[in-house]
């Protein structure tokens, strides 16, 4: 089932793209993951729109942490009724990107798959149409600017550029730590725990996923770049 809904449909989208793009797979791969992502855009933008007009309340809601401190439903209370004066619903967008992820592991799968040579004979078998089949692995060409796409990155500029971009999307996206550290400073453990474990996720991730694509095949780690930086590019100019 999995198979059916995801994974076999994203294949066959990669290699038309494939073959329309000059038989270039960075192009297909770059051309799929912009395509997912635009179609995907109703399902992660209120997520975004919500967590930046959180961003813009944060100053509201550290006076309410002073206001409120050792009070922890009154504080509960007011931040809701402050989200609520301000058409803020922190849920918003918690289901849409839930159903955006199956998506977003599928394709990742397929090209893992498509990049993998021994498995190019399981897949043409998946494949719809008889001109988006592979005749064989001489046929696939999966070299791309520097890169062979089937390999990791041998000068390590994707992974770090892919760890740079994650940098960045996080402060697009999460609310400002300085605040909050601020504020978590006076009133306590647990403010100062989640500042804490918020500003170590902000720089650990990206050091993760550098440290994850430098083992991806290329092509993998150019999916994620590509990704990230429509995802960079949706939280400026359409949030």
């Amino acid at each position: 089932m999995w198979d059916l809904l995801f994974k076999t449909p994203i294949l066959n989208i990669l290699f038309l793209f494939y073959r329309i793009l000059f038989s270039n797979m960075g192009l297909a791969i770059i051309a799929l993951t912009l395509l997912f992502r635009v179609v995907l855009i109703p399902l992660t933008l209120p997520a975004m729109r919500s967590s930046k007009k959180i961003k813009e309340l944060q100053p509201q809601l550290d006076k309410l942490k002073e206001k409120n401190k050792g009070d922890q439903a009154a504080l509960a209370r007011e931040q809701m009724e402050l989200y609520r004066d301000h058409g803020v619903n922190p849920a918003a967008g918690c289901l849409p990107i839930f159903l955006s992820i199956p998506v977003m592991v599928a394709l990742y799968q397929v090209l893992l798959q498509a990049l993998d040579a021994s498995a190019l004979e399981v897949l043409n078998q998946k494949i719809y149409f008889d001109f988006l089949r592979i005749g064989g692995i001489s046929q696939l060409h999966t070299f791309f600017l520097w890169l062979d796409l089937t390999k990791p990155d041998r000068f390590f500029i994707l992974p770090v550029l892919v760890g740079v971009c994650q940098y960045l999307n996080s402060l697009l996206i999460s609310p400002t730590l300085a605040s909050d550290t601020k504020q978590s400073g006076k009133s306590g453990g647990g403010d100062e725990m989640a500042a804490m474990m918020q500003s170590q996720f902000k720089y650990m991730f990206p050091l993760m996923t550098t440290f994850i694509t430098l083992r991806l095949p290329a092509g993998v780690a150019l999916y994620w770049l590509v990704s990230t930086l429509f995802g960079i590019m949706q939280a400026k100019f359409f949030t």
